[in-house]
């Protein structure tokens, strides 16, 4: 379990990577990322999570994302994201890629309570099974 975590680096990613953390199994409850998660074309990267197939709970992500997919907490979804937000800029690298205010792919669940800036965001999509919820 990751509680009451936070980063402010600027995290280089190849691969699947995130502001916080680039693979998330567990929980999250009460973090948050503010810095820049980047990488080249073939980078998964998400404002706080790369991957996440856990549980995300109370946090936010607030810093940038730059890759070929990227969603403003995680950029792919498996578990479930919840009492959270993001004003995580969505960087457009390359511009064809998929993402998401929230998140970039999702085959889990995000709650209703989710929400996304769609000013610092860049994107009026939230992503694959975000209903429009912004701050």
């Amino acid at each position: 379990m990751i509680e009451r975590s936070s980063s402010s680096a600027r995290v280089p990613v190849q691969g699947e990577g995130g502001g916080l953390v680039g693979i998330n199994n567990g929980s999250i409850v009460q973090s948050f990322a503010r810095g820049t998660a980047g990488g080249g074309s073939h980078s998964h990267v998400g404002g706080l999570v790369g991957y996440n197939s856990g549980t995300i709970t109370q946090s936010y992500a607030t810093g940038s994302a730059l890759g070929e997919t990227r969603g403003g907490l995680a950029d792919s979804n498996s578990g479930t994201i919840q009492e959270s937000f993001s004003t995580t800029e969505i960087a457009a690298f390359p511009p064809f890629s998929s993402h998401g205010g929230v998140v970039g792919s999702n085959t889990g669940t995000v709650a209703s309570n989710v929400f996304w800036d769609t000013g610092t965001s860049g994107t009026l999509d939230g992503g694959p099974g975000v209903s429009a919820r912004t701050a």
